[in-house]
């Protein structure tokens, strides 16, 4: 999705049309899911916790598992803490349930 730009014009009602549509166009910019970052390819072991480090320069409010590969003996995740700082990036505790040496990558949108 690019940025609207504006065209240079002396006519009035173009200017007008032109600054309702760079408003109307930044609207879906302003959604946190939106400004999200993909983190590919994380680790998640039955029975551990793994963590996980965005660069989103503020609090996650959420996630959506956007891949699931290379399962090996059934894991489910679950958050295992809520966000915490540390060195300036935020931090995200997953934990992996399942049963013996399960272990699976997982891909995730964080916003």
């Amino acid at each position: 999705m690019t940025f609207f730009q504006r065209q240079q014009s002396s006519d009035l009602n173009l200017q007008k049309m032109q600054e309702t549509l760079e408003k109307t166009s930044m609207i879906p910019f302003s959604s946190a899911i939106v400004r999200g970052e993909l983190v590919k390819d994380v680790l998640i072991k039955a029975g551990e916790t793994s963590t996980v480090s965005t660069q989103l320069g503020r609090a996650w409010q959420g996630f959506i598992i956007v891949n699931h590969v290379r399962d090996v003996g059934g894991v489910y995740l679950v958050v295992n803490d809520t966000s915490k700082k540390v060195d300036n990036k935020k931090v995200i505790a997953l934990k992996g349930i399942g049963t013996g040496t399960g272990q699976a990558y997982f891909s995730f949108w964080f916003f």
